[in-house]
């Protein structure tokens, strides 16, 4: 019912009021005419006033059909005000808590308080989220929650506003998710844009995690499949399950028509529409918006991927691929192409513009070589702390050619590489001056903000699947060690904490141990395993010894760790048999910070001298180790963290953290 017809009904019901219960029927009937609809509902309000009974003594669901409330009557403690909506299955109220003065809004079921509403309530009540409607009370058949003013999303708008909304959608979905709840209906009317930014509404179709003894929900749990149809992803309209993933499908349709205020996927009938979402693509966004970055077309191309596998994996990492894009700058749009000038007529200026673009490329790369001029040494100290702009990722091939850059200069700490060599995880400090862990994509050269909660989030060790990444945090005023699956999606779990610092530095290739280091009073630093076999064995310190040692990395065949330690009176990097036989050799023969294994196992990568050297490894020799050789000079580094290189599984490649000046 709409606010105006509610108003025309309660107009006529007051006024009969003020009559002799002998004329009412009579002036209702002329004071509707020929509307019969408003007339039953008028009849209807008038039953209820002039039964013995009070309406709030009847479950709401039981009232006559109309199941209209009336201005000022209560609900429970509940007054109402005023309706505000009136859906397929529902109705909502605007009300006021007399107890506190607050103003709600209630939601009526048109039918018996069903497992729906239920579910709702039990969505929303674990939810506690800026961008999701509050739940502030339950009755036996309505719901009290958060009054929301505003309005339903709508689109067209401009690019640098539709974003930000879509950032916080995905914040909520991400909290929503992380307490195993799907909500399954996403879609522009199921949100309101208010002056404090959007609030997702409208938990009824929500499917949550059973609790323990509880059936598992199914797709048609309502009897039908569940959703609304142009907003249902490809693997609701077929029966399957629901998960996370078909949430990230509804926020791409929903970001889509934000942007270009069109529908992702519109046709003349339900089943043509369902062969359109199974099969076809929307149009690129380019047909609306000239001006579309490609990194935008691949966040909605994503969303929308028929295969939920294909999708982002988690809200969480949308949300930062959303707001990663909100940070560049905006695209000017390119200029028209001018003609080609033909040969023969070319200009003596033209000609001379062509003789100096090669001095010119040769001068650009002699400027970036002497911002990465080769040091004496790596130190520990940045030497430019204060700029968050102070060193940018740089590949380098064995010879010392530059091969690339990944991501944009800013202050990187302990680059991290995927197993398959796709993802850099690294630490990045931010603003705000929060050190976050951020995966840097190799190919796309997009990043997704992975942790950020703490105030510092460091040192990212992935698991030899690279389905985990375990990683540092001060939630505690020390780091401890957490783990989380990569994907960004689910809570981050405690591996290690104790009462003073501990970082990961190693996850080995059987899974089956994390080194990590953990300071003690006496040696600084001292280096431990963790044992992750099920159940848990603990942890089991390595040397054992009254010396600092605080780096290690082990090999591909888990039978050799590479550690550093000042245990011949200078800080570099040794070799020992794992675990331990009592033999032991100098990897570097003096100083050095870090090494690295080739993914075979054959062939360690080191540091000294201000180059990266390699040495051959042959486990089955007398003497493992082979002649140390220098692969290239380095340019100057930032040696913080676990790590200040990394290399690739075939070691020809690495990934420095050079320093820009």
């Amino acid at each position: 019912m709409s606010p105006e017809r509610w108003h025309e009904v309660e107009e006529i019901y007051h006024s009969a009021l003020d009559r002799p219960a002998a004329e009412r029927a009579q002036f209702v009937a002329n004071a509707c005419g020929d509307d019969s609809g408003l007339r039953e509902q008028v009849e209807a309000l008038i039953r209820r006033t002039e039964s013995p009974d009070s309406p709030v003594d009847h479950p709401v669901w039981t009232l006559p059909e109309s199941r209209v409330l009336l201005r000022e009557s209560l609900l429970g403690p509940y007054r109402i005000l005023e309706p505000i909506g009136d859906g397929g299955m529902s109705r909502v109220y605007k009300a006021v808590d007399t107890r506190l003065g607050r103003t709600v809004a209630i939601k009526i079921p048109k039918a018996q308080f069903s497992g729906r509403f239920l579910r709702e309530a039990r969505a929303i009540s674990a939810l506690n989220h800026p961008h999701i409607c509050t739940l502030y009370d339950i009755g036996p058949d309505y719901l009290v929650m958060e009054y929301v003013q505003g309005s339903p999303l709508k689109g067209p708008m401009p690019t640098e506003r539709a974003l930000p909304i879509a950032a916080a959608i995905a914040d909520a979905l991400d909290a929503a998710h992380r307490k195993g709840i799907v909500h399954r209906d996403l879609k522009p009317g199921n949100i309101l844009l208010t002056e404090s930014g959007p609030k997702l509404l409208d938990f009824g179709l929500a499917r949550q995690t059973p609790l323990a003894g509880e059936p598992a929900a199914t797709a048609t749990d309502l009897g039908v499949i569940a959703g609304t149809l142009e907003y249902m992803s490809p693997e609701q309209l077929q029966g399957r399950p629901v998960t996370e993933r078909s949430d990230i499908f509804g926020l791409g349709l929903v970001l889509y028509e934000l942007l270009t205020g069109s529908r992702a996927f519109e046709a003349d009938n339900s089943a043509s529409l369902i062969a359109m979402i199974l099969t076809a693509q929307p149009r690129p966004l380019r047909a609306f918006l000239p001006n579309a970055s490609p990194a935008l077309q691949r966040v909605v191309d994503r969303c929308l991927a028929k295969d939920p596998d294909q999708r982002w994996q988690g809200a969480r990492d949308l949300k930062a691929e959303l707001e990663w894009i909100v940070s560049q700058p905006v695209e000017a749009p390119l200029p028209p192409a001018s003609p080609p000038v033909p040969a023969a007529r070319t200009s003596r200026p033209l000609r001379w513009v062509a003789a100096a673009v090669p001095i010119l490329l040769a001068a650009l790369v002699a400027i970036y070589w002497l911002r990465l001029r080769p040091p004496e040494t790596p130190t520990d100290t940045a030497q430019n702390e204060t700029g968050l702009q102070n060193s940018r990722l740089t590949w380098f091939n064995r010879n010392g050619a530059v091969a690339g850059t990944l991501g944009e200069p800013a202050d990187y700490w302990g680059p991290a590489l995927s197993p398959d060599g796709q993802q850099v995880a690294v630490s990045i400090q931010e603003a705000d001056g929060r050190r976050g862990i951020w995966l840097i994509d190799r190919v796309r050269q997009t990043k997704t903000r992975f942790a950020a909660e703490a105030r510092e989030n460091v040192n990212p060790t992935w698991s030899p699947d690279g389905t985990e990444i375990a990683y540092a945090a001060n939630f505690r005023g020390h780091r401890d060690i957490f783990v989380r699956q990569s994907s960004g999606v689910g809570p981050a779990r405690v591996l290690f904490q104790g009462d003073v610092d501990a970082s990961p530095l190693d996850w080995s290739r059987d899974g089956k141990t994390l080194w990590y280091n953990h300071s003690e009073p006496a040696v600084v630093l001292d280096l431990w395993t963790l044992s992750l076999a099920r159940p848990l064995h603990g942890s089991s310190l390595f040397l054992g010894k009254p010396v600092r040692a605080d780096w290690a990395a082990e090999s591909p065949d888990s039978r050799w760790v590479l550690y550093r330690s000042n245990e011949d009176g200078v800080r570099g990097i040794h070799l020992q048999p794992f675990p331990p036989d009592g033999r032991k050799w100098s990897v570097a023969g003096g100083s050095s910070y870090q090494a690295a294994w080739r993914g075979d196992g054959r062939e360690i990568f080191f540091d000294a001298g201000g180059a990266i050297m390699a040495a051959d490894f042959n486990a089955s020799a007398e003497q493992p180790l082979g002649t140390p050789r220098q692969l290239f000079r380095m340019p100057p580094v930032l040696v913080r963290g676990r790590n200040f290189f990394v290399a690739s599984s075939d070691g020809e490649r690495f990934l420095l953290v050079a320093q820009l000046k």
